[in-house]
């Protein structure tokens, strides 16, 4: 397999390290090769990045040249960047295999994988237990009251995510808007146009459940499988929505800009209502805190609060029922952080979090690993400490990594000493969990 050019470059500076330590210990690589056991062309290979050494090696050279354990570290960041590159290259594999099975004429495949159709109706009278019905009689996407039962049965997948975390879901919710897509080769018209919608829909939900096991790619990719089926739905207020998710997703890994630009496009779609336009406009005053300007953060977010009281008793976007005034003023503690008031995000987090709902306890989780983090960047580590035991069960139970990397930030808070009984019992807790999601990653196998 063709190296990724990032690892390359790690190998490449780890050498240039290896080269430069050499030197200040006034060693030739033939005299360097002797001490570690080695060939003087196997030294030369390394310090240029042509040949890889493993931790044996570099734990060798940093007791031969006295660097403490710098080349040991170093290795181990390259090779974090490596598993990294393989978990990349996995997704890449899955998403190429999705694309062509999107291509296929796949209309008369089965609706659910075999181990989902003895699920029970759902207990909340949806019609989720429909699809043990129409499952086994050959019907297919095509047919409307197929396309009905998806649809009805979302929502109940959204609540069970909620409150579980959806890491048991992936492989069922992958299969919906395949199952549906393939539907789009034999439909026209309005049919067409209801699978799209469908099927943009159960794709972002997907976007969302990759989003908080830490699975970005997958995230992104799902993101955009929504957007282009609700586009081609005419669907201005999912697409809005979508681009709004997005934004919530460059919020991880991208710029201030790509996050205003983004939560502008979704604000910006035409005929919104007052709960999709909210949607928008909360998030953009995120992307306004995350470029340090407190002004326009500061109205984005009254104008979102003005649209949600505006949205009560509105049937417009549903699926963002949850943009309430509890979920603005935590949004509102999200850019507090941002701009530097964390004592004013501790405040409001403090204030929302016991109006989250006892079902999300994903949101529950997440928002209590915020108020640590906020805790922390007011300076108040031994609270912060607290507040993350207080939410360490319910993000543990819910697989949130997104949550996990909020409570990292409290971690490197606190320190390599820590200086209150809480403090440290944090530290061993969150330390033993990283150490034990590390070896299963280590232990997963390459493909």
């Amino acid at each position: 397999m063709t190296e990724a050019p990032q690892v390359a470059a790690a190998w490449q500076a780890l050498g240039r390290q290896l080269a430069a330590s050499r030197q200040a210990a006034g060693l030739t690589q033939e005299q360097l090769a002797k001490l570690v056991v080695c060939s003087r062309s196997a030294v030369a290979n390394i310090e240029t990045g042509r040949q890889h050494a493993g931790g044996d090696f570099w734990a060798r050279c940093d007791q031969a040249l006295g660097t403490g354990d710098a080349l040991r570290r170093g290795h181990a960041e390259v090779a974090a960047a490596v598993r990294a590159d393989r978990v990349q290259a996995a997704a890449r594999a899955r998403y190429q295999s999705l694309a062509v099975s999107f291509g296929q004429q796949a209309d008369a495949a089965p609706l659910v994988p075999d181990q989902v159709l003895a699920t029970p109706p759902g207990a909340d009278g949806d019609r989720s237990g429909g699809l043990l019905a129409v499952a086994g009689s050959g019907v297919t996407a095509r047919d409307p009251q197929v396309v009905a039962c998806l649809a009805d049965a979302l929502p109940g997948f959204a609540r069970t995510a909620g409150m579980f975390g959806g890491g048991e879901l992936v492989p069922l919710i992958t299969r919906h808007p395949g199952v549906l897509r393939a539907g789009l080769e034999v439909t026209r018209g309005a049919q067409r146009d209801r699978l799209l919608a469908v099927a943009s829909r159960y794709a972002e939900f997907q976007g969302w459940l990759g989003q908080y096991p830490g699975r970005h790619d997958d995230a992104q990719f799902w993101s955009e499988r929504a957007l282009e089926w609700a586009k081609q739905a005419g669907d201005s207020e999912f697409v809005s929505y979508v681009l709004k998710r997005k934004s919530d997703l460059a919020e991880e890994r991208g710029s201030a800009r790509r996050v205003l630009d983004l939560a502008r496009a979704a604000g910006q779609v035409p005929a919104l209502g007052p709960r999709a336009q909210a949607l928008a406009v909360q998030q953009e005053a995120v992307g306004h805190a995350r470029d340090q300007d407190a002004r326009r953060f500061e109205k984005a977010l009254e104008e979102a609060r003005e649209d949600v009281a505006a949205a009560v008793g509105s049937e417009d976007a549903p699926w963002g029922q949850y943009c309430t005034p509890t979920y603005i003023a935590m949004q509102e503690a999200t850019g507090c952080i941002e701009l530097g008031q964390p004592g004013r995000a501790v405040q409001l987090i403090e204030s929302e979090l016991p109006s989250i709902p006892a079902t999300d306890q994903v949101d529950r989780g997440f928002y209590g690993a915020r108020l640590a983090r906020a805790c922390a960047r007011d300076g108040r580590v031994d609270r912060a400490a607290e507040e993350a035991l207080a939410a360490w069960d319910t993000i543990v139970a819910t697989r949130s990594q997104r949550a996990l990397r909020e409570l990292g930030r409290v971690r490197a808070a606190v320190g390599r000493q820590p200086k209150t009984a809480a403090a440290a019992r944090f530290c061993a807790t969150f330390d033993a969990r990283t150490r034990q999601l590390s070896l299963v990653r280590s232990q997963q196998p390459a493909r």
